[in-house]
């Protein structure tokens, strides 16, 4: 027969136990975002191909899921030049910012878009840099020519 023994300091407090939203709460990792999607995106860009045409013409329909095969089929066939390893990359990234980790028409478009709005934030700023530094270097020459023409050697007087 077993024994158990009782603790004399009438401990009656249980271990404290995590709350609903605690337990809830699970950090979500985001993958960063690999180089070769915006390699991807300026090849087709460059080329005026609209990301969501090239699934349609590989028989993406109704459907609003491409399948990691369509993904690959439809970058091939348009002829990104990408790696393999380079396309699995991007297929990992895109298909774990949806649910169900696939890759939807809506992930294409936000991605896409959010690309596209950086290239014109890249390119106002460097338009902004050549234009600041272009006034820069007239602002210096203004007083170079200045000083050239005042330090100019004089004809001597006859």
């Amino acid at each position: 027969m077993k024994r158990t023994t009782v603790c004399s300091c009438r401990c009656s407090k249980k271990a404290p136990r995590l709350s609903r939203l605690s337990r809830q709460m699970v950090p979500q990792l985001q993958l960063p975002e690999p180089p070769a999607l915006s390699v991807m995106y300026s090849y087709l860009h460059s080329r005026k191909i609209k990301i969501l045409e090239i699934f349609h013409k590989v028989g993406q329909g109704e459907n609003q899921r491409i399948t990691r095969e369509e993904f690959i089929a439809a970058v091939k066939a348009v002829g990104v030049p990408l790696k393999n390893q380079e396309v699995e990359d991007i297929v990992i990234y895109l298909s774990s910012l949806g649910k169900h980790n696939t890759i939807t028409m809506d992930i294409l478009a936000n991605t896409y878009k959010q690309w596209s709005m950086a290239q014109q934030r890249s390119s106002l700023a460097t338009a902004r840099e050549h234009y600041i530094l272009a006034k820069h270097r007239d602002s210096l020459k203004g007083p170079l020519k200045k000083q050239e023409v005042d330090s100019a050697p004089q004809l001597p007087k006859v």
